[in-house]
């Protein structure tokens, strides 16, 4: 395949909702509305990004258009795939059309070569075969030096994320899928080392996150690499990080035996260092642990309230931020229904309770 031809055209013309191509391709953390209705304002993937500068929206001829204010790259549907991929776009062309046509779940051909329009599909995970391969070719975290000490440094206690299962280290240069890469890089090159599971409403791993390692993140054309990164290509859409009492929960759905009756604390926090935190910082022998559940990005789901049991407390634990705010809000409208007393500590600025 060679060359704009229709297949390009047929890709560009299914590809049309801004949204859904950055959710599938794990753009939209910390995103915003655009000025279109149907459009977004993303962390720009061509540079690193600290604030959503990159605009994804519909343009004049029906494609998507992107473009970035900050640092003015700009380009259209399969610009983004190259890059959320990894791949260049002109050296890697016939990888990056089947890049997209697995976004569009692969039906975006006729018989005729027109183009057909479909909708991105908002949950596309790596393949649960590789996502376990990778996930068991990483060792524990207290036999890697550096990721043991870099850990240590933020007081996190390396016995505990090792026994409870929390992360693993990728050994350097170890073969990884290529939906583990950033930038082109596989994570075992580019620093991000660390892994961390992240699981769906039953408790199931389905996918993994990658943290870098200081000292060993690399610079890609004079820029350094994000410092957690999203399986390339993926989106991580009702996934959820989550503790061992988190993971049985969401596989029963129940509150666990050995509380007797008492209501069970479900600790909601945001990003992998926070959960980290949270969740290691449990002790082995405490006789009534919380659930532990780390959000990424728009990860939360309805289907993982539904698994909070009833009469739990619910203590909200994000940023405060604008997307702090946006998961804050997210996880409070879920769990509206449900007979649980939320909590949520960083919206108000005080201890607020809510009887749901």
């Amino acid at each position: 395949m060679t060359g704009l031809g229709p297949d390009a055209r047929a890709v560009r013309a299914a590809l049309i909702d801004a949204r859904a191509l950055c959710a599938a391709l794990g753009l939209l953390d910390g995103y915003r509305p655009g000025r279109q209705r149907d459009g977004v304002v993303i962390r720009c993937p061509a540079h690193r990004d600290q604030t959503p500068s990159c605009s994804v929206r519909r343009a004049a001829d029906g494609t998507l258009s992107a473009s970035c204010f900050a640092c003015g790259w700009s380009g259209d549907a399969l610009h983004l795939v190259a890059l959320a991929r990894g791949l260049d776009l002109r050296a890697d062309f016939p990888a990056v059309v089947e890049a997209a046509v697995e976004i569009t779940g692969g039906g975006v051909f006729s018989s005729s070569s027109e183009p057909r329009s479909f909708a991105p599909a908002l949950v596309s995970y790596p393949p649960a075969s590789e996502v376990s391969d990778l996930w068991r070719a990483a060792g524990p975290v207290e036999q890697d030096d550096a990721a043991a000490a870099y850990l240590r440094s933020r007081a996190l206690d390396t016995g505990l994320l090792d026994l409870y299962e929390l992360a693993r280290v990728l050994p350097a240069g170890a073969p990884c899928p290529r939906w583990a890469r950033v930038r082109g890089l596989a994570w075992s090159v580019s620093g991000h080392r660390l892994l961390v599971p992240m699981v769906d409403a039953t408790g199931t791993m389905q996918s993994l996150r990658a943290w870098a390692l200081p000292g060993e993140q690399q610079l890609v054309e004079g820029e350094e690499l994000p410092k957690r990164v999203a399986p390339a290509g993926h989106s991580v859409t009702g996934l959820v990080m989550a503790c061992p009492v988190a993971r049985r929960m969401l596989e029963t759905g129940e509150a666990p035996a050995y509380l007797d009756g008492a209501p069970l604390d479900v600790v909601i926090v945001e990003g992998e260092p926070d959960f980290a935190t949270w969740a290691s910082g449990v002790s082995d022998a405490s006789k009534a642990p919380p659930a532990v559940l780390g959000v990424v990005a728009s990860a939360w789901s309805q289907a993982v309230a539904d698994r909070v049991p009833e009469g739990s407390r619910v203590i909200i634990r994000t940023h405060r931020d604008a997307a702090g705010d946006r998961y804050a809000a997210a996880i409070r409208e879920s769990l509206n229904e449900r007979l649980v007393a939320v909590f949520d500590f960083n919206r108000t600025g005080r201890r607020h309770g809510q009887a749901a």
